[in-house]
């Protein structure tokens, strides 16, 4: 709650009697040269205490809270024996004498070394502790928890640039309406002109209810679990509110939040135990409509105590200096002769930040630095509910509630010190680079009532930090199976472990919840520690680092040595799912030395976030790839694990710290094959810049505006279309009919593709193909089990390896399909959203899949069929406007093959998709020909978008028009881009923000990046 501010506040000693020497102080502090005694006591033969009184001056523009100050001695003959001096509110331009008084005792047989003395000042800054809700709607009521206001001084709330009255609501919590039109933003308070923190306040009609201490339990481990709600999934033909009421109505429950991660519903129960909740939740998972039940539980943090007060050498062994000085020699905003940065954002989730600690002293107790904007609420040492040392002597693992969050978010934001006992500070790698990166918005949230880290509320904070534009979000958390993992010693796992109908509750949510970041938010990437549980990583007994996902990377930790080899830290979990370890010892916020996976991982994320601000379109394959092929080696990849048997008993057998770095990714002969891979900050970068040399895309002229106080700018942006390959990046999709009907056809349809497969090759252009067939469902009167029948099939995923594809295509056998329509609809609507079905009246299940769209490419479907189209409406697949909307949401283009005669349903869904059709009795060379000019014509004329890219802080108010249409390859067209300044700054501060638009073409390629950089100067 108290931070350092040395141009506020001056000091002059007042005293009754002459000394001998003068204390020494500052540059910004004035002293009075006549100094006098309150008292002077002999304390031995050679030491005299010496008492003062001291004055406070206020040379600031506004009133300084709760002002205080603290003496230190550097020297072992002056020590001060009380060193802290209180003196209230000071105001501008005054100053306030304390009641207090400090008192040094020196040795007088030594000279006096005023050098050795030195003053911390510090007041109490404006802090916004919590709000409630952190989700609205125009005309709903907010909350804010508040500290170190000015007392009858208005108080305002400042949203997204607007100033709006706040009424008091009792000892330091204001509330104000949600204006109309309001957007998602930062949230601030301001009093004259002190400045609070910011939040993240996110506009959007989703409603969670919090939990309260009433909703929460301590289970009979020590662990908090809600049972005051829980949380239903439904199955997919269930999914609606309606639904939901009926499901909670049966346990006398109602509906009360969403979690749309995992398209979940809260309702309330009425449970007061573990045991009553287990009940509840099996007889509503024993509903047809629902897919399971989530319960809240404490997913804790991975973090384990360290008495450890020695050097820290996370900088040293993961080459983050060497990565910071990499990226400010070849990345800058300003100077054109080097590379341009972009803006990127990244989320927390955690409890909230200390914004006192000295990690943070280079924010000038402010939220913001230069470049770097940190959402959160303030957390101190008075948020925390029990005692510090009392709890450390109960609980080897636990930490303070602010310092986990504070420390977290240092090692990637905080101000660079050396890491060691003495100047503390993490490695703060975005701090390192804040002059030279782009811009970064870095969304901490809180995700619990007093530090309890609850799932439904991590899944919700995660929700909203993506769609705010969070390209890469860090997970400093995860939990065990009771009972069922055991670490490298034979014993079982304790850290984090829960009952087996809490941890598959979170195990299936957190896994529903990476399937629809897949779906929905396909660049992003989570960075999942690994856990501290020294135990194999495996879905049996771990979530969520064990989930397989290319959209999450997981992180282990290592030691600190660099003399020799790093080697795995012994609390560390270890495995093929560990993608990278980083070092997890590290200097935490509040001086104690920390280590988990909780602290190897924001390293990691960190330096996601730079690789992105250097090159913001690699994907998440991409990105994991770049981490693990510049790795440093860890030699020792062998970990003896304890493996529990299927008959209860438990045996040795020999796991790898980390998947094994391959000769794919390190190359031939290289010596790190088969080793373990640990961060290298450095190589990253170097590989992140690398990349750009392989960037087809076209750049347009860069757009410099300067945006003072209070001012919007209009810029017109010209885009000029490529004349040639529009869509640089095809993927294709051939979908195949292997129903008895089209048995006469297959062959050839297997030949005509063949042969488009060798000629889009042989077109050059950079085209990925795959396969999926369909017959119908296996049951009576559609299909038949007996003869293999299926509605849909995921055969070869997109490839850009020809012999692949016609291998797959070779292999392609026929079904029976029982009546003449096929599930033509149901294979469409897989392909494009790789959901899966299950079919509860038949136990039928269509496996969720990826075919692998990328991004910036145009996807196309190739429907080889000879039959109309189940679309009925009691048919158990996808209906027509279901599949027609999931096409187009992904702006697939259906291009019809069909056999014996034009189909109307195959003419009607190309027509609908922009696609077109085909007739296979033609011969191939014509079929060939009239694909590709299908393809070449499918970039004739086209619309489009001019687009900020991901996280653009609101700089952009607008852009006209909202697309051109029609346009033609080679074409110039103009947008009106309108600037304006919509950010809680740091008034006394330039700041530049880089970022780019992109030019999109079809809603799918970009056609054209124009870099933005916009300044703010200092008011």
């Amino acid at each position: 709650m108290m931070i350092k501010d040395k141009r506020l506040i001056t000091f002059l000693f007042c005293t009754i009697i002459s000394l001998l020497f003068s204390l020494p102080v500052s540059a910004d502090l004035l002293i009075d040269d006549n100094y006098q005694l309150v008292s002077k006591t002999r304390a031995s033969r050679t030491e005299y205490d010496y008492t003062f009184k001291a004055t406070a001056t206020n040379t600031g523009e506004d009133v300084e809270i709760n002002v205080s100050a603290t003496l230190t001695s550097s020297s072992e003959y002056t020590t001060v024996i009380d060193g802290d001096i209180n003196f209230g509110n000071v105001a501008s331009g005054s100053s306030v004498t304390g009641d207090d008084t400090f008192t040094i005792r020196q040795n007088r047989s030594y000279p006096f070394d005023q050098t050795t003395l030195s003053w911390d000042i510090k007041s109490e800054k404006l802090r916004i502790k919590n709000v409630t809700p952190d989700t609205g709607l125009a005309g709903d009521i907010v909350a804010i928890e508040y500290s170190g206001a000015i007392t009858g001084v208005p108080i305002y709330a400042v949203f997204c640039d607007q100033e709006i009255n706040a009424y008091l609501k009792g000892s330091n919590i204001a509330e104000f309406t949600l204006p109309v039109g309001a957007k998602s933003g930062p949230l601030f308070l301001r009093q004259n002109e002190r400045k609070s923190n910011s939040i993240y306040f996110n506009i959007s009609t989703v409603q969670f209810m919090e939990a309260t201490e009433e909703d929460i339990i301590i289970n009979e481990d020590g662990k908090k679990i809600v049972t005051g709600y829980v949380v239903i999934s439904l199955k997919d033909e269930n999914d609606n509110i309606e639904e939901a009421n009926r499901i909670a109505s049966l346990i006398s429950g109602v509906v009360v939040g969403q979690v749309p991660l995992i398209d979940g519903y809260q309702i309330t129960t009425n449970a007061t135990s573990e045991s009553e909740l287990i009940n509840i939740v099996e007889f509503l998972e024993s509903d047809s409509a629902v897919d399971y039940v989530l319960i809240d539980i404490d997913l804790g943090h991975d973090e384990d105590w360290s008495s450890d007060r020695g050097r820290i050498n996370q900088r040293e062994s993961n080459k983050v200096i060497q990565g910071v000085d990499l990226y400010n020699d070849n990345m800058s905003v300003t100077d054109s002769s080097k590379l341009t940065p972009y803006f990127v954002s990244l989320g927390i989730v955690e409890d909230g930040i200390d914004f006192d600690a000295d990690d943070f002293s280079g924010y000038n107790g402010s939220s913001r630095s230069g470049n770097i904007a940190i959402y959160s609420n303030d957390l101190d040492e008075s948020d925390n509910p029990y005692d510090k040392d009392t709890e450390k002597s109960k609980y080897d693992n636990w930490t303070p509630i602010n310092a986990h969050g504070t420390t977290v978010t240092g090692i990637i934001a905080a101000e660079i010190g050396d890491g060691d006992q003495d100047s503390g500070k993490n490695a703060g790698l975005l701090f390192g680079i804040r002059s030279n990166h782009g811009g970064v918005n870095i969304n901490v949230k809180n995700t619990g009532l007093g530090g309890t880290n609850l799932a439904a509320r991590v899944l919700n904070v995660t929700y909203e930090m993506l769609k705010n534009g969070a390209t890469v979000i860090n997970w400093s958390f995860g939990i065990h199976k009771k009972n069922e993992a055991y670490n490298t010693d034979g014993d079982l796992v304790t850290n984090h472990a829960w009952s087996s109908a809490a941890f598959e509750s979170n195990k299936k949510a957190f896994e529903d919840g990476m399937r629809k970041i897949e779906k929905d938010f396909p660049n992003a990437i989570i960075v999942a520690t690994a856990g501290n549980g020294d135990t194999f990583i495996d879905s049996a007994y771990r979530t969520p680092s064990a989930i397989e996902s290319d959209n999450m990377i997981v992180v282990a930790a290592h030691d600190r040595d660099i003399l020799t080899t790093p080697d795995r830290e012994d609390y560390s979990n270890f495995g093929d799912r560990v993608d990278i370890a980083a070092c997890g010892q590290i200097k935490k916020s509040d001086g104690d030395s920390g280590q988990g996976t909780s602290y190897a991982a924001p390293l990691v994320t960190a330096t996601i976030a730079a690789i992105r601000s250097i090159a913001p379109d690699l994907t998440p394959i991409e990105i994991k790839r770049i981490l693990r092929s510049t790795s440093l080696k860890i030699s020792n990849n062998t970990v003896n694990a304890t493996i529990k048997n299927s008959d209860g008993t438990t045996s040795k057998v020999e796991k790898v710290f980390t998947r094994p770095l391959t000769e794919e990714e390190v190359g031939e002969g290289d010596d790190r094959i088969g080793a373990a891979a640990r961060l290298n900050v450095e190589d990253a970068i170097q590989a992140a810049i690398d990349s750009l040399a392989d960037k087809t895309i076209p750049i347009g002229d860069k757009v410099d505006v300067t945006l003072p106080k209070n001012t919007s700018v209009l810029v017109p942006v010209q885009v000029t279309v490529p004349s040639d390959d529009v869509f640089d990046k095809v993927d294709i999709i051939f979908m195949v009919d292997v129903s008895g009907s089209y048995g006469d056809d297959i062959s050839q349809f297997k030949s005509k593709a063949i042969d488009l497969v060798d000629a889009f090759n042989s077109a050059g252009r950079n085209v990925q193909i795959g396969l999926t067939s369909f017959s119908d469902f296996p049951w009576s009167p559609y299909g038949s089990s007996s003869y293999g029948d299926y509605a849909y099939r995921l055969d070869q995923v997109l490839t850009s390896d020809s012999s692949e594809i016609i291998s797959s295509i070779n292999n392609l056998s026929l079904h029976y399909g029982m009546d003449g329509p096929e599930s033509q609809l149901e294979a469409l609507y897989q392909a494009a959203t790789g959901i899966g079905r299950t079919v509860s009246i038949n136990g039928y299940t269509i496996e969720s899949s990826d075919v692998g769209w990328r991004e910036g490419a145009l996807p196309v479907i190739f429907l080889a069929t000879d039959y109309s189209f189940h679309k009925e409406s009691s048919y158990p697949g996808a209906s027509w406007d279901e599949t027609v909307t999931a096409l187009n949401d992904r702006k697939i283009r259906v291009y019809g093959l069909q056999s014996g005669g034009n189909i109307s349903d195959v003419i009607n869904m190309a027509a609908a998709t922009d696609g077109d059709t085909f007739l296979l009795s033609r011969n191939s060379a014509e079929i060939v020909d009239a694909v590709i000019a299908a393809l070449e014509g499918a970039a004739s004329q086209i619309d489009v978008k001019l687009v900020p890219n991901g996280d653009f802080a609101d700089l952009v108010q607008s852009i006209s028009p909202e697309k051109h249409e029609n346009v033609s390859p080679g074409d110039t067209i103009t947008f009106d881009v309108q600037f304006t300044r919509s950010l809680a700054l740091d008034s006394g501060v330039d700041h530049v923000f880089a970022f780019r638009l992109e030019a999109i073409a079809e809603d799918v390629a970009t056609i054209m990046e124009i870099p933005v950089t916009v300044s703010i100067p200092a008011e």
